[in-house]
């Protein structure tokens, strides 16, 4: 096994630790892991939910750095499969070229009044700072600050999201939407800050009901296009209260 902590339980509790490794924390499912002011020293991945379901999952002010000497190919600083609800807050992740700051598939809030909640976060440097796919439903991205990523800032295939209140910079596309394996539909962009990106919004393969809404595009350098949008992006509302400044 190459975890330092591998785990299969109900309410885990991982706090004030330094943790060196190729996985770091593995948790296999279950009912609550909390993993809070961590520092981590990464060569595959930081914190991974995976393979069983996981519900209340609180990963929160941690330190993500990659052990670039012993990177295994494929990192990301947070890895998450089939959680429901909880909260991905106060951590930083740096230099995971090859992967995410989080990422991960199937997860989703309860419903829209509890969604998971993706906030206050500092990813920088990685391929994607926040990339989500599969049967995404319910999920709340907002306050995180994503900067220098070689992809995007933010990628996300799914339904019922709001995305709100970013700063974004520094990245192809700055926060980008597509189709995975449900209908991308009830996606609300607004109130974020993208600049200096080759594309600020990209709308790829669209269902019903996007909204992008009171969004600042004009920064001290702009979007080469602050807004594409694709011949598949259905249901698009580019509404009032965007500040738009694209070079393009």
């Amino acid at each position: 096994d190459t975890s330092v902590i591998r785990a299969w339980a109900d309410g885990l509790v991982v706090k004030n630790n330094v943790i060196d490794g190729r996985t770091c924390i593995l948790g296999k499912g279950g009912n609550g892991l909390t993993v809070d002011k961590n520092t981590f020293d990464v060569s595959k991945t930081g914190v991974v939910c995976q393979p069983g379901a996981y519900t209340s999952v609180n990963v929160t002010n941690n330190a993500f750095t990659l052990d670039i000497a012993n990177a295994a190919g494929g990192e990301s600083a947070i890895y998450l499969t089939g959680v429901t609800g909880g909260t991905i807050s106060g951590n930083s992740a740096s230099g995971f070229v090859n992967g995410n700051g989080l990422g991960g598939s199937n997860n989703q809030g309860a419903d829209a009044g509890s969604p998971l909640l993706i906030q206050d976060n500092l990813f920088s440097g990685c391929a994607k700072g926040v990339n989500m796919w599969g049967d995404t439903q319910y999920i709340t991205i907002s306050g995180n600050i994503l900067t220098d990523h070689s992809s995007a800032g933010v990628g996300i295939k799914g339904a019922n999201l709001l995305i709100d209140g970013n700063t974004v910079s520094g990245c192809p596309a700055g926060i980008s939407i597509d189709r995975h394996v449900i209908d991308t539909q009830n996606v609300t962009i607004s109130s974020n800050t993208v600049t200096n990106c080759t594309t600020g919004v990209e709308l790829k393969t669209t269902n019903a009901a996007i909204s992008v809404t009171g969004n600042d595009f004009d920064g001290t350098a702009d979007n080469g296009t602050d807004i594409s949008v694709s011949a598949t992006a259905n249901g698009v509302n580019i509404d009032t209260g965007n500040s738009f400044a694209a070079t393009t």
